[in-house]
């Protein structure tokens, strides 16, 4: 069974342009780990996109009314770390999609994705499984 690691609410309500930064570290030889954007502040409610790493392989997909969608595997299949138990990632969103870039401030595109929910109903941020802590997230808000 997966286990909260962090939880945040969003100060307000994401617009296009928005960015959310985290930067995580994760426990000694990590499993899975995964970080949701949900609607509201319930983990357990719809989510408007998760991207999870299990075993070296990263998957993207929401949560809609209970229903899981269509997982989405990227080509590129691996997030890249600063060191092996730590990494910085940027979620830069917009109307159509959420682009997903490892590192802040030197940032590389990794991902992208389109979900069926609307990114303004984003309420909270949740990390889950072997993360031993978010040392750090930033709201960075385009107005």
């Amino acid at each position: 069974m997966s286990k909260l690691k962090f939880s945040a609410p969003l100060p307000k309500i994401l617009r296009n342009g928005d960015e959310i930064v985290l930067k995580v570290k994760l426990m000694e030889h990590p499993e899975t780990y995964s970080i949701d954007f949900t609607e509201g502040t319930c983990p357990s409610g719809d989510i408007v996109y998760r991207i999870k790493a299990n075993q070296n392989s990263i998957y993207q997909n929401c949560r809609q009314n209970g229903s899981w969608m269509l997982e989405d595997i990227p080509d590129d299949n691996y997030l890249a770390q600063e060191d092996e138990n730590e990494f910085t990632v940027t979620f830069h969103f917009t109307e159509e999609e959420i682009y997903i870039y490892s590192g802040d401030e030197s940032r590389n595109l990794e991902y992208n994705f389109q979900s069926p929910l609307s990114m303004y109903s984003i309420g909270c941020v949740h990390v889950w499984d072997d993360v031993d802590r978010v040392k750090e997230i930033t709201f960075r808000y385009a107005d």
